[in-house]
């Protein structure tokens, strides 16, 4: 089943060329949808492709990132606003904090050096969820247990993968991202990945599992995957899911402004309304 899986990526904002695709996508098949939140002129655009996507039978997951605090306050609650958008459109969400990828920067980093280690650290994730349903026969983790995991809880995941060849510090260090959800280890389920090299002994296997169940305690373990594999650059690498996280921030109370706006924009009169010298009132930015 693994290798039929259709996945469309989008990126900020659809294309044309993704909505035909989407049109053609069923249950089993995936989107991944990355916004970096904070700009309010894309708002609109974003609730509109997000109506579109419900429409679609396929399973949508939100990748978010919250803007640096240096932004400003006003980008910091625009993108909460769209944070709560994306994640009641989606199956499943998860968050990146933007100060959290700054702590990771060396010193004298440009700009467009950190942007390509920003868009990195948000195609990790992706990549191993990927990597996680497209090798099903390796790993005995299918599309339905991803959607079946992710689609049990409306609170944010986590997604990290590991790479050691000993464990000789606690995980708790190793799993704590600075950019990533901090209440970890507080979810409702856990999945893991587990890929071990071909020399990796069954003690060894069983002490990183206890670790990992210590580390996790609050979480009721979903499913466990595990490969051995010949010639790995690492002993371990070890993909860790957990769901039922709690939001980053608290959901803001929606505005008569907000509300009107919602409304409107489902209908086809959204841009006459605007323009309307009796909605004035109502539409102030």
């Amino acid at each position: 089943m693994g290798n039929s899986v259709k996945i469309v990526h989008i990126k900020q904002k659809m294309t044309e060329k993704q909505q035909s695709l989407l049109s053609s996508m069923g249950t089993d098949d995936l989107c991944f949808y990355r916004f970096v939140g904070g700009n309010s002129n894309e708002t609109a655009e974003l609730y509109k492709n997000l109506q579109l996507l419900k429409r679609r039978k396929v399973t949508v997951i939100g990748f978010f990132r919250f803007p640096f605090r240096f932004e400003g306050k006003k980008r910091q609650q625009t993108a909460v606003e769209q944070y709560y958008l994306l994640k009641q459109a989606s199956d499943a969400i998860t968050y990146f904090l933007s100060d959290g990828m700054l702590d990771l920067l060396d010193a004298g980093t440009t700009l467009k050096e950190a942007a390509n280690v920003f868009a990195m650290l948000e195609e990790t994730p992706i990549l191993a969820l990927e990597k996680m349903i497209l090798r099903t026969g390796d790993m005995n983790i299918d599309v339905k247990d991803l959607q079946s995991f992710l689609g049990g809880s409306r609170g944010p995941f986590f997604i990290h993968t590991i790479e050691e060849d000993f464990f000789d510090e606690p995980l708790k260090y190793l799993m704590a991202i600075p950019y990533l959800p901090h209440d970890y280890a507080d979810g409702d389920q856990m999945l893991i990945q587990m890929n071990c090299s071909d020399n990796v002994d069954m003690d060894e296997f069983r002490q990183v599992n206890l670790r990992l169940h210590d580390l996790f305690h609050k979480a009721e373990l979903f499913k466990l995957g595990t490969e051995v594999v010949t010639d790995a650059p690492t002993r371990f690498k070890i993909t860790v899911l957990v769901n039922g996280l709690k939001d980053p921030f608290q959901r803001p109370e929606p505005t008569q402004q907000h509300v009107l706006e919602r409304v409107l924009m489902k209908g086809k009169w959204w841009g006459s309304m605007k323009k309307n010298p009796m909605m004035v009132p109502f539409l102030k930015e």
